[in-house]
């Protein structure tokens, strides 16, 4: 190996941006396919995810109400229970069908806030 000490050796510093390269078309179209496909990747692994966030969600809440009807809850909670577990099932379907649901709007400010 050869050592850099004594050498004159210059450090070239390349620019932050590269100038844009022209692209053939046949190479234009097969990027953009390919940034189609990705695009297309990232999307079904984000709707798998919160498929399996929402399944799971569900499961709880039904082995919350399971747990309510065997230990015997109050109605209070065993209402509540079943509604957490009817919106989770709504939710479920929702993320199968590809919906996203909009968020919660925001309640209005008040004056004491």
């Amino acid at each position: 190996m050869s050592s850099l000490a004594g050498s004159s050796a210059t450090m070239v510093t390349m620019p932050d941006t590269a100038p844009a390269q022209k692209l053939d078309d046949e190479t234009a179209a097969a990027l953009t396919l390919f940034n189609e496909y990705v695009t297309a990747d990232r999307e079904a692994t984000r709707r798998k995810r919160e498929i399996s966030k929402t399944e799971k969600a569900k499961e709880q809440a039904a082995a919350e109400v399971r747990k309510l009807d065997k230990d015997g809850g109050s109605a209070a909670d065993k209402t509540a229970a079943e509604t957490a577990y009817r919106n989770a099932v709504a939710k479920l379907k929702l993320a199968r069908d590809g919906v996203t649901p909009e968020p919660a709007a925001e309640p209005e400010p008040t004056e004491a806030d």
